[in-house]
């Protein structure tokens, strides 16, 4: 698979091989993604840039070097880590009705790797809007009674 870098048309990363090898390769640990082949990297780098783009509600006109560390940090994550796995936690469910219209919810909680962001990637993607770490969601629909 071939990377191309952002904001080029069609990216599917922040950071090349080359790039990401010399970011990473300065950080305390790399978890052992300096031992992988270009290709595990190449997939690593592909999916991060993913979760990133998912996470953040903007992003800006050029790289940044903020940008290129968070991916970094979130690809030695990711090398020991599903970045793709979580579970749904079991939570209340609470009816609220007006007349014949009613809304359900589920409050429940989604856990698990893909949605938790190590807490220094948090920080340099937080004004990117991203503020990956956990979540609860709710669904409704309306219906009658």
């Amino acid at each position: 698979m071939a990377l191309i870098v952002y904001p080029t048309k069609d990216w599917n990363t922040f950071i090349d091989l080359v790039r990401a090898d010399a970011i990473i390769g300065s950080l305390k640990t790399d978890n052992g993604y300096l031992a992988l082949s270009d290709t595990e990297k190449e997939a690593i780098l592909v999916e991060t840039a993913l979760l990133i783009r998912m996470c953040a509600t903007s992003l800006p006109k050029t790289i940044e070097p903020d940008l290129e560390l968070a991916q970094a940090y979130l690809a030695v994550y990711a090398t020991t880590t599903d970045m793709t796995a979580f579970t749904i936690s079991s939570g209340a469910i609470k009816k609220e009705w007006a007349g014949a219209v009613g809304q359900e919810f589920f409050e429940g909680g989604i856990q698990g790797s893909a949605m938790d962001f190590p807490p220094i990637v948090v920080s340099l993607l937080k004004q990117y809007g991203c503020k990956q770490g956990g979540g609860k969601f709710s669904m409704s629909y309306v219906g009658r009674s």
